[in-house]
C-alpha cells in the first residue's frame, strides 16, 4: 500500500493489526458506511476471532497514535532548516563537537546566502546563534559568546512577527 511505500510502518509501527487496519481502509476506493464498518474491519484484521469492540478501539488507537507520528516527522523531514537544526542539537547533546561546528558553520553560511529576511529567517539565526552558544559554553575559556547577537535574532523575530499579526488585524479591520 502508499504507506508502505511512504515507509509508515518501517519506524512508527510494529503492529501488525495496526498495518491490517491501514491496508483495509486503503483497500477501499470510497470510504463510505457500509463498506467502512466496524465488524467489516474487525474481520479482516482478526479473520477467525469473534467481534470485540474494545480491541478494535485499541488497534484504532494505535493507528491514530502512528498516523499523528508518521505526519509529524513529515513536515519536519519536509523542513530542511529545522532538520539541520535537530542535528545539531543531537550533536551538541551528544557532545560531537567537532561535527556540530561543522554543521553550524554549514547551515550560518546558508543563512548569509538567503535573501529574504522575514520572521523565519530571524527565528533560524536565533536557534542557529543559540545552538553555537551551547557548543562554545561547553569549552568556559571561550570569551566571545556573542550573547547579544542571540538576543538581537530573539527580539527581530518577535518584533517580525508582532508586526506580521498587527498588518493581519489591521487587513482584516478594513474588510470588516
Amino acid at each position: 500500500t502508499e504507506f508502505k511505500a511512504l515507509g509508515l510502518f518501517s519506524f512508527c509501527n510494529a503492529r501488525e493489526d495496526v498495518q491490517k487496519l491501514f491496508d483495509f481502509v486503503y483497500s477501499k476506493r470510497t470510504i463510505t458506511a457500509e463498506n467502512i464498518n466496524r465488524k467489516l474491519a474487525f474481520q479482516f484484521i482478526y479473520p477467525f476471532q469473534p467481534y470485540k469492540e474494545q480491541q478494535l478501539r485499541y488497534v484504532m488507537s494505535f493507528a491514530t497514535v502512528c498516523l499523528e507520528e508518521f505526519m509529524a516527522y513529515d513536515e519536519w523531514k519536509s523542513n530542511k532548516e529545522q532538520h539541520q537544526l535537530a542535528l545539531i542539537n543531537n550533536m551538541n547533546h551528544k557532545n560531537l563537537n567537532k561535527f556540530a561546528a561543522q554543521e553550524i558553520q554549514k547551515v550560518a553560511q546558508q543563512l548569509t546566502r538567503q535573501q529574504l529576511r522575514n520572521s523565519n529567517f530571524y527565528l533560524q539565526s536565533y536557534q542557529l546563534a543559540n545552538e553555537q552558544y551551547t557548543l562554545q559554553s561547553k569549552n568556559k575559556r571561550f570569551e566571545n559568546f556573542k550573547l547579544q547577537e542571540v538576543s538581537d535574532y530573539l527580539h527581530c523575530y518577535a518584533i517580525s512577527e508582532i508586526l506580521k499579526h498587527a498588518c493581519i488585524a489591521i487587513s482584516i479591520q478594513q474588510v470588516s
